[in-house]
C-alpha cells in the first residue's frame, strides 16, 4: 500500500485542425490528447514509495537497453471516495473509479534533503503517462450518456427526414 498524498483525476483535450474548402473556416476533431498525471506520496521509513517507482523505471531502461512496452506498462486505479460516511462503516463509499490503461512512470522527482526539513514529512512525486483512461461512475446519478444519446438520435432523425 502506497501513502498517496495527492493525485488529480485526469481530464483530456480534443485536438482540432482548421479546415476551409469554401466559406467559413471550421475546426474538426482529429485526436484525443492526455496529459500526464502527477501523484505525490508520503515517504515511509523504509522508502517503499520511492523504491517501488524507482524499480519500475529501472525495469523500463536497464544497462542501456529499453524494455518492450508490454513488459513495463500497467494499470493504475484512482478512487474518488465520498467525503461523508452516512453509516457506521469504517471505509468511505467509492463515488468514482478512474482506470489509467497502459500506464507507466515517466518522471520520478528528486528527494529533497536538508537541515530545515527535519520536522517535515518527506515526499516524492511521480508523473504517470498512459494510453487511455476509463471513468466508472458508481453514483448512477450522471445522466450525461442518456442526454447525449437523445441528442444523437434527434440529429440522426433530422438528417434522414
Amino acid at each position: 500500500m502506497l501513502n498517496c498524498e495527492a493525485v488529480s483525476i485526469p481530464g483530456h483535450v480534443i485536438a482540432t485542425k482548421e479546415h476551409k474548402t469554401y466559406g467559413l473556416k471550421r475546426e474538426y476533431a482529429y485526436e484525443k490528447l492526455y496529459d500526464t498525471v502527477e501523484m505525490s506520496f508520503y515517504m515511509s521509513d523504509k522508502m517503499h514509495e520511492f523504491n517501488f517507482f524507482n524499480a519500475w523505471l529501472n525495469s523500463m531502461y536497464n544497462n542501456g537497453r529499453v524494455s518492450y512496452y508490454d513488459d513495463y506498462k500497467g494499470t493504475i486505479e484512482i478512487y474518488q471516495c465520498s467525503g461523508v460516511n452516512p453509516s457506521d462503516e469504517e471505509d468511505l463509499s467509492v463515488m468514482m473509479k478512474v482506470k489509467l490503461i497502459d500506464a507507466y512512470p515517466k518522471t520520478l522527482t528528486p528527494l529533497a534533503l536538508g537541515h530545515a526539513l527535519t520536522s517535515t514529512i518527506q515526499k516524492v512525486s511521480v508523473n504517470i503517462t498512459y494510453r487511455d483512461v476509463e471513468y466508472i461512475d458508481y453514483t448512477k446519478q450522471d445522466q450525461t450518456k442518456s442526454e447525449i444519446e437523445k441528442i444523437k438520435s434527434s440529429a440522426l432523425a433530422s438528417i434522414t427526414e
